[in-house]
């Protein structure tokens, strides 16, 4: 257990570091599966591919004053193209995360695109750049909200927007699931609280502030516990605890308080033969 505990004190120095937080670097992995299509389609798939990752890398998306670095994943699943006039007419379904704690599954894309055409950042909306514009605000917004508490909030109204202009617009189709998702999201004050303070109590500890780490220990818990009785805060904490559960019932055996952990044990109910080897053998 032992290294496990050392990695965990090096991630959170690289996390919190700042030369980590003085500089941008957002890259984008997308890939986009068009196979069901014919040789020319997929082969304007793969321009498209390219341009979304490019768009995506070339444009400065933080609103806030300090940056972050960032991984943007995305896979597009391309079902049907069709024509209608001068529309080409692109759908089909997309999963989008950061490689980590975020996965976001969107069933239903449509969007119009002709082989060449450029994304253009824009407050008008446009279905293709909204499209990457509502999901990569809502990984953003993810991500910021575990550096200041509600950090993510300027991006969560961006992607309301965006959202909000899709659902007007004449290629509608999956912006209600969207905005759903964004309201969802922002509205989450138990998952958003207990993200900060995951990494705010790593951060402190670190820094030797036992009694402030102990305090966003307990934030942590208490909102864990609040969110998991919510019907619509209960998918998110769980996604976020399938990712987190190892490292931070590790770093509760590293602080020496044992009645964190058989608190964790008692609410998270899904790794709880996890947390009770740790406390067998404590």
């Amino acid at each position: 257990m032992q290294p496990k505990r050392i990695i965990l004190t090096i991630l959170a120095l690289l996390w919190f570091s700042p030369a980590v937080l003085t500089a941008q670097v957002i890259s984008a992995d997308i890939t986009i599966d068009a196979t069901r299509l014919d040789d020319t389609q997929q082969q304007a798939a793969k321009t498209l591919q390219r341009t979304i990752q490019y768009y995506i890398e070339s444009t400065n998306w933080l609103i806030d004053a300090y940056e972050t670095p960032f991984k943007i994943q995305a896979q597009i699943f391309i079902d049907t193209y069709t024509e209608d006039g001068s529309l080409q007419l692109w759908t089909g379904k997309a999963f989008w995360g950061n490689g980590a704690d975020q996965k976001y599954y969107d069933k239903l894309v449509q969007f119009g695109y002709r082989r060449g055409d450029q994304l253009i950042h824009s407050s008008r909306f446009e279905p293709l750049a909204g499209f990457i514009d509502y999901w990569v605000n809502i990984l953003l917004a993810g991500e910021l909200d575990t550096y200041k508490q509600f950090g993510g909030a300027q991006h969560y109204a961006a992607a309301r927007r965006i959202a909000e202009q899709g659902a007007q617009s004449s290629l509608k189709k999956g912006w209600e699931d969207r905005l759903t998702t964004v309201e969802d999201l922002s509205n989450n004050q138990n998952f958003r609280k207990l993200k900060f303070a995951y990494y705010e109590a790593i951060y402190r500890w670190n820094n030797h502030e036992d009694k402030e780490a102990f305090r966003q220990i307990e934030i942590f818990l208490d909102n864990l516990e609040a969110g998991l009785q919510k019907e619509k805060a209960r998918i998110y904490i769980k996604q976020f605890m399938d990712a987190k559960y190892r490292d931070f019932s590790d770093f509760l055996w590293e602080v020496g308080k044992r009645n964190y952990l058989a608190q964790l044990a008692r609410v998270d109910d899904d790794h709880t033969k996890y947390y009770q080897e740790l406390l067998d053998a404590w």
